[in-house]
């Protein structure tokens, strides 16, 4: 079990470090929208239902599925407890880059890490179910 934490661990740094490299490198190779267009879409565009929830509502139901999951023992102590550190860190985050106004890169960040923090979430529950 603690290893398949870890494995889940360093796939969703991987992840975030591989994103984190991958916007600013392709902000430096091209500009964002040809001249004379007003917007191109690129890999990173997040669909309208999806761009419509507020990142703090994000942020709060990935926290509530971690409550749940602990409550209904689909999340051991120490899963729960790594799972919400990495809400607290995404909080964090969001806050130091709102001081000055989130860029479109730095919003697509914090969607990413709430994407992987949702989807470790749900795998880890999943995963217990499973279990003999």
């Amino acid at each position: 079990m603690p290893s398949t934490l870890r494995n889940i661990g360093r796939l969703a740094l991987t992840g975030i470090a591989l994103t984190v490299f991958a916007v600013p490198a392709s902000a430096q190779i091209a500009p964002r929208a040809p001249p004379g267009s007003e917007s191109s879409p690129d890999i990173f565009d997040v669909g309208p239902h999806d761009a419509a929830i507020p990142l703090d509502r994000k942020l709060d139901d990935a926290r509530d599925s971690i409550h749940r999951g602990r409550k209904n023992g689909e999340l051991s102590k120490a899963e729960a407890r790594a799972l919400r550190k990495d809400a607290r860190l995404t909080g964090t985050l969001a806050d130091r880059y709102g001081q000055d106004g989130t860029s479109d890169a730095e919003r697509r960040e914090l969607d990413t890490r709430v994407q992987v923090l949702q989807s470790m979430t749900n795998a880890q529950r999943f995963q217990t179910r499973q279990k003999p």
